[in-house]
């Protein structure tokens, strides 16, 4: 976060403590100081080491010329939320928890995630604080588990002053497990999101039905498993793949019997292709095989990148989802 403190902070000797820990977190680079004047001859700065005041001295030079860098958190002498103001104390809880990322599966949505890190240059300062825990990935085992785990999370903060939720930093990412693009979300993601609405938390449905449908389709080339399913799932359009269910296919039903907007998505579907894709990876594999296990491993295919990471997008109402994912995590920062 990029901090911005009030000069009448540094003058208070109940604050110093705080203010102590604080600066540990802006040299250490975990949030990012802006200052309006130069605070390194206050009384707060010359009860600190020489390092910190000098450390002081080239945050100040470095934000005249940063002036127009966005201030996520201001921090004054008490609490004003209607400006977005908190007191130190309050400031010092927000700023030594680490921001959260809830997932339904931390092994498989991390997997996803970890290859739009890798190939987004945009995401080196989420990469670094994942790598320094700053950033936890959360997996809550479901969907019905995610108001649970985030009010597991608000209940750490029940003893102190301010709403719970002003101290959590965090965002939930969730399948839309939709069969055809034009279908109404469930009413279990529309509790989460109202939830998420209610408590400021940053929250993104995924436009295909679930990860896996974001694959490339080059990974498909390397596949460990020759067979025509694979085939099958190749010849469909962009956006018939975006929600074809992997796991169990049609549940062996024939498109005919299915829902009318499952039959108009794949209306041009072959014959062979449909009895193929009818059944799903799990059971066209047998021997134990797990899409939900297999897939996602495919996304540490070298063959990934931006490029068709972004196109395998192209044909969706958001073309820009990825990035749009990428914006949202930045908050966490």
């Amino acid at each position: 976060m990029i901090v911005n403190i009030n000069s009448d902070v540094f003058g208070t000797e109940s604050n110093f403590q705080k203010l102590n820990h604080m600066f540990a977190f802006f040299e250490d680079e975990k949030h990012i100081l802006f200052l309006n004047e130069d605070i390194s001859e206050t009384k707060w700065a010359n009860s600190t080491s020489k390092t910190t005041r000098e450390f002081c001295e080239v945050e100040f030079k470095n934000s005249i010329y940063s002036s127009a860098r966005k201030i996520n958190l201001k921090i004054d002498t008490e609490n004003d939320l209607a400006k977005d103001i908190y007191s130190v104390y309050d400031a010092y809880i927000l700023l030594q928890n680490n921001s959260i990322i809830f997932v339904e599966n931390a092994t498989s949505d991390g997997l996803f995630l970890s290859c739009i890190f890798n190939n987004f240059t945009e995401c080196d300062d989420i990469k670094k604080g994942l790598k320094k825990r700053w950033i936890t990935l959360h997996g809550v085992g479901g969907k019905n588990e995610f108001i649970k785990e985030i009010n597991n999370e608000l209940r750490k903060f029940r003893h102190e002053t301010l709403p719970s939720e002003k101290y959590l930093r965090a965002i939930v990412i969730i399948d839309s497990d939709k069969k055809y693009p034009s279908e109404i979300l469930s009413d279990t993601h529309a509790s989460i999101i109202d939830y998420c609405d209610e408590k400021n938390i940053k929250h993104h449905v995924l436009e295909k039905r679930e990860i896996e449908n974001y694959l490339p389709v080059g990974v498909f080339a390397s596949f460990p498993h020759n067979h025509q399913i694979v085939n099958s799932y190749l010849n469909l359009t962009n956006v018939q793949q975006s929600f074809y269910d992997f796991e169990k296919g049609f549940d062996g039903n024939k498109l005919s019997t299915l829902d009318i907007n499952i039959q108009n998505l794949y209306t041009d579907l072959s014959v062979v292709d449909e009895q193929q894709l009818r059944v799903g990876f799990n059971k066209s594999f047998k021997n134990g095989f797990s899409s939900k296990k297999v897939l996602p491993q495919l996304f540490k295919h070298p063959s990934i990148s931006r490029e068709n990471l972004l196109e395998n997008c192209e044909m969706q109402d958001d073309p820009e989802e990825i990035i749009e994912i990428i914006k949202k995590l930045e908050h966490l920062l």
